[in-house]
């Protein structure tokens, strides 16, 4: 399979997504039993439904042309609807989704320690402006140094958000780390510091986002901190966090996080204050027996 040079093969492409090892080598197996099922014309079991999203994606993502049969396979296969399995007479439960961000205790470790190296290594730069502005991290990859040094006089950044909308960021409340990313970075654009062998475009091949997603598993084995530690659990991080200090303040939290709908903010709200649901069945409770 070949496409152009924006994202590349199949298989860096699952690199670059940060997909694990062990992932990336069973969906390249799934795909291959997709396409023998394909070339047969036979219909491929449904386990092979992540396998095909993913190649469907990585084709629209790249302009590359699957084969017509693997390509309506595929796209049958995610179609389909998945059957749901019966357990004693009722319908399983969905298994709620664990927690993703790390604890205060974890945050205290993590956050010192990029800033530690931040003014010379421009990862840890980067790691450190995502740990403290909640920005995705194409967002500051794709970000130019002349355009962060006149912000840090002006005090305003203009950034080009998901989606192509352009937003206003204030940068004194995290001006220690857009000035190590000042210090840290010396070419043009983020994504070059981080990897000046390569054209520096991150939608291109993904090197410098695969170099800052290795140093934030490299910092987290070296805190001893659990679960996965994936680029963008230092945004869910800070977006708890805000949601926390603000007192649950969805439309504040939705224009730091820069989220077109505050229903993608409110997915914070079990995560950032689990005890809000018993507040409120204590206060009506108390109403009520104060009644009586």
């Amino acid at each position: 399979m070949t496409t152009d040079n924006r994202v590349g093969t199949f298989e860096s492409w699952l690199e670059v997504r940060n997909y694990r090892p062990s992932t990336q080598r069973k969906t390249l197996a799934d795909v291959s039993q997709l396409v023998r099922h394909a070339a047969a014309g036979t219909t491929p079991p449904g386990r092979l439904r992540p396998a095909a999203k993913r190649l469907l994606t990585w084709a629209e993502e790249s302009g590359a042309q699957l084969d017509a049969d693997v390509h309506a396979t595929a796209e049958a296969l995610t179609v389909a609807r998945p059957r749901v399995r019966a357990l004693g007479g009722h319908l399983g439960r969905v298994r709620k989704r664990k927690a993703e961000s790390w604890s205060d205790a974890e945050w205290a470790q993590l956050v010192p320690r990029l800033a530690a190296s931040a003014d010379t290594d421009p990862r840890d730069a980067t790691l450190y402006v995502l740990a403290l502005t909640a920005l995705r991290v194409g967002d500051v990859l794709r970000l130019g140094l002349p355009d962060v040094r006149r912000a840090l006089t002006s005090g305003r950044l203009h950034v080009e958000a998901k989606g192509g909308a352009e937003r206003i960021l204030d940068v004194e409340g995290a001006r220690p780390a857009w000035e190590s990313l000042a210090m840290a970075c010396r070419r043009p654009t983020v994504a070059e510091a981080i990897a000046p062998a390569t054209d520096a475009n991150p939608e291109a091949d993904g090197a410098a986002y695969a170099a800052v997603s290795r140093r934030l598993r490299h910092h987290a084995r070296a805190c001893g901190l659990e679960g996965r530690a994936h680029l963008h659990r230092l945004r869910r991080t800070v977006a708890v966090q805000a949601l926390r200090v603000s007192g649950g303040d969805v439309e504040a939290v939705r224009r730091l996080l820069g989220h077109a709908s505050a229903q993608t903010t409110r997915m914070y709200l079990d995560e950032a204050m689990p005890e809000r649901d018993a507040e409120l069945v204590r206060a009506v409770r108390a109403r009520f027996l104060g009644a009586s």
